[in-house]
């Protein structure tokens, strides 16, 4: 039985605490190493507060795990004392009524002071700060936030499985330049040296998509493009939407292929994701690749000369013998033909 995955179809600045942090790393499985985790900024302002009143600051949609870090400071040198802490959204509809809630932080605590909020249920939070007990100063406390977030053990296991199976899978199907390697860590890190044979993905991004196989396998293989367009060579590899075609095609090569393009497509809508990795996909690029996922034959039949002239030779019998309904299966045949000249009048047979 081949092993290749197209025959198998397997596929699916803090001064205090966070700058301080090392970052946690999962076991490595063979080829991949990930950072399980990353801290965001949230915020970073001065606000106005008068006597007798309070701010409540919307903070982002935060699970199970997450780490607020707030750091709290006043400019007053007398009057140091206010009140911030974070509520959830039940506790922010009791504040408003007046009625007993939950919260973690400080009341009047004396400025600067830190302190972290644990996460424990998925939903929306809120930073209070609050001033209503004083009769005539007002504060101008500044807040400094940062969110640390820790991916799911089971979700840090399963997010390295499918990037190993993707990346042993393209090394079945095709001839690549050289061994590549899979290391996610938090955007911004300094990325290994050109040539170092490592696919570097953002934690932030990816990290969240151990539950969508086709997702994290687009941003691989988006990344795998990016490596090896002067190797093959990939023309205008170094363009993102170059990039973006490459990717959907090698996930067109997978079982229900169609399917994962447009999971890959679907994780980055509503999502600012760009702003932090450079590689994310935009609203139009997200829209494109959406249409590869619908028009399949498209994309193929323009990368197909291409593409099979690197592909292995299980890999392209594959094709002839397995079609999918968007495969050049006359190419495949023929480029298979070119490596292995037949007698007279025997030729590599496939499905009609």
């Amino acid at each position: 039985m081949h092993s290749a995955i197209r025959y198998t179809r397997l596929f699916l600045s803090f001064g205090f605490l966070v700058g301080s942090l090392i970052w946690p790393l999962a076991p490595a499985h063979a080829g991949v190493q990930i950072f399980k985790s990353f801290a965001t900024d949230v915020l970073k302002q001065k606000f106005e507060i008068s006597a007798g009143d309070s701010k409540v600051i919307s903070l982002p949609t935060a699970e199970p795990g997450d780490v607020f870090f707030v750091q709290v400071a006043l400019n007053s040198n007398i009057f140091k004392d206010v009140s911030a802490f974070i509520v959830d959204e039940s506790g922010y509809d009791r504040l408003k009524k007046k009625l007993p809630y939950e919260m973690q932080g400080k009341v009047k605590g004396i400025a600067p002071f830190n302190f972290q909020a644990t996460i424990s249920s998925t939903g929306k939070y809120y930073l209070v700060l609050d001033n209503s007990y004083a009769t005539l100063i007002k504060k101008q406390p500044t807040v400094e936030i940062k969110k640390l977030t820790t991916l799911p053990e089971d979700g840090v296991d399963r997010l390295q499985s499918t990037l190993q199976t993707g990346l042993a899978g393209v090394k079945t199907m095709f001839g690549l330049p050289r061994d590549y390697n899979v290391r996610v860590q938090p955007c911004g890190q300094d990325a290994p040296a050109a040539g170092s044979g490592e696919l570097v993905l953002c934690t932030e991004t990816v990290g969240r998509m151990y539950d969508k196989p086709g997702a994290a396998l687009g941003a691989l293989f988006h990344a795998l493009a990016h490596a090896v367009t002067k190797s093959w060579p990939l023309a205008n590899g170094e363009k993102e939407e170059v990039a973006d075609e490459f990717a959907a095609l090698l996930l067109l090569q997978l079982a229900d292929g169609p399917r994962l393009v447009g999971e890959w497509a679907t994780s980055y809508e509503n999502r600012d994701f760009a702003s932090i990795d450079k590689h994310a996909l935009t609203p139009p690029r997200i829209a494109t690749v959406h249409g590869y996922a619908t028009k399949p034959a498209e994309l193929i039949q323009r990368w197909s000369k291409d593409l099979y002239p690197r592909m292995k030779d299980d890999a392209l019998l594959r094709i002839v013998s397995n079609p999918e309904p968007y495969d050049d299966v006359e190419l495949a045949k023929t480029e298979y033909e070119k490596r292995h000249p037949t007698a007279p009048g025997k030729k590599v047979k496939g499905k009609k």
